[in-house]
């Protein structure tokens, strides 16, 4: 296991799994920032629109990301116990 890695462990199965420190931390967009670059990209011109288009699919690719980060991967909980890098889980 990597140092820099947090260990998520489900509620409901026991599955076990890793995550990067950046991804474990990482809050996901608001709903309604996603929605409103989408709505300004509608709207730009030229450059803008594309600056405002790749600015969209960013944001709902961060929240699509954090948003899966949250559950289990085997049973589709999102109910765990998060811990930090070097803290040790009970063992099973």
């Amino acid at each position: 296991m990597a140092a820099k890695d947090y260990t998520r462990i489900c509620n409901n199965c026991g599955n076990r799994w890793l995550l990067p420190k950046e991804w474990a931390t990482e809050k996901a967009p608001r709903g309604s920032q996603v929605k409103a670059m989408g709505r300004a990209s509608l709207f730009a011109i030229g450059k803008q629109r594309e600056r405002y288009s790749m600015q969209s699919m960013a944001l709902q690719g961060q929240q699509e990301r954090v948003l899966s980060n949250a559950r289990c991967p085997g049973c589709g909980s999102s109910e765990y116990t998060q811990y930090k890098p070097g803290d040790a889980p009970p063992s099973s």
